[in-house]
């Protein structure tokens, strides 16, 4: 015997024997989970080179762990540009050598002997500002936007390009990241320095790095990023301060101290760590050691960038 149906398929209140009722197919909305956002994520083309990674024969634009954002085109690039820019925009209202003299972000010699191109395709100069190209005049053409999260590899040079078609790019046969992933919802950690003139010189350019003292630092603090997208504490230790809400990255959980930051000396005690003897001798490159007694048995987040703490935080985006 027939059966009778009435089972909301788009208004039909009877189907019989084996119909079946017709109904919208609602496709669903989600895509990927939140901590690594999935798409086809490119580096931008025009990013300074920051270092050589010798073994991949390519050149790395943006440290692991840096903040990251996104350009007008959609492209990867370090979040603290936007605030760059900003800072380039207002004093180019004085002039261009104003706003050429306070840059921060610069293109260096070892970028014009590897034939780097600004936004306008044009080969830089050294000491020409990052920025100075995205503006036609005092109007600015090319843009970037508030953090989308943070890089959890180093992020290699565009091979140039679509940076994935092997007809177009700079090397044939050689694209060691043609796209990149970044997290949007993790928790991290990184050594903390004292000052600018600290990270600015320390022995891995460009390693990402907290930048504060100890007295604007401390568990709860929120993490917000400079024009060098260094990650900086906001203004009011327990507050966002004078920080922009759109740039607040996270709030502190941990903070380690290993050293004092002023005088160097190690605080406490590390596991014992300054007693192991180091292997041989090429571990004197402090970039090729391990916990010894070479370097007071400190980790690399401090002999890598001459910090004295490291601090851990999640990344909220909003």
């Amino acid at each position: 015997m027939a059966k009778a149906y009435n089972d909301y398929g788009l208004n039909r209140p009877q189907a019989t024997g084996f119909s079946i009722p017709q109904q919208t197919i609602i496709p669903t909305n989600t895509l990927s989970e939140g901590v690594s956002p999935a798409g086809r994520f490119i580096v931008a083309p025009y990013l300074p080179l920051l270092r050589e990674n010798v073994l991949r024969s390519v050149d790395v634009v943006i440290s692991s762990g840096k903040v990251l954002a996104l350009d007008s085109k959609g492209q990867i690039v370090p979040a603290g540009l936007r605030f760059e820019a900003e800072a380039y925009a207002t004093a180019l209202a004085t002039g261009v050598a104003t706003a050429d003299a306070q840059a921060l972000v610069r293109y260096s010699a070892y970028d014009v002997a590897k034939a780097v191109r600004n936004v306008k395709g044009e080969l830089v100069v050294a000491n020409e500002p990052v920025v100075k190209s995205w503006f036609d005049g005092t109007v600015q053409k090319h843009f970037v936007s508030y953090y989308v999260g943070v890089g959890q590899y180093d992020i290699f040079r565009h091979a140039g390009g679509d940076n994935i078609n092997p007809a177009t790019i700079r090397n044939i046969n050689h694209n060691v990241q043609p796209v990149i992933a970044f997290l949007s919802d993790y928790h991290m950690q990184y050594p903390v320095v004292k000052d600018l003139a600290t990270i600015r010189s320390a022995p891995l350019a460009g390693i990402s790095a907290v930048v504060a003292t100890l007295a604007q630092i401390t568990f709860g603090t929120f993490i917000t990023y400079d024009r060098e997208s260094n990650f900086v504490p906001c203004s009011d230790l327990y507050g966002y301060g004078t920080s922009n809400p759109e740039a607040i990255i996270g709030q502190v959980t941990g903070l380690r101290v290993y050293k004092d930051p002023d005088t160097q000396t190690v605080v406490g005690n590390h596991n014992w760590l300054d007693k192991v003897v180091a292997p041989n001798a090429a571990t004197a490159d402090l970039l090729n050691q391990l916990p010894s007694s070479q370097n007071e048995g400190m980790g690399t987040y401090i002999t890598y960038s001459n910090g004295y703490a490291v601090v851990e935080f999640g990344v909220q985006t909003r």
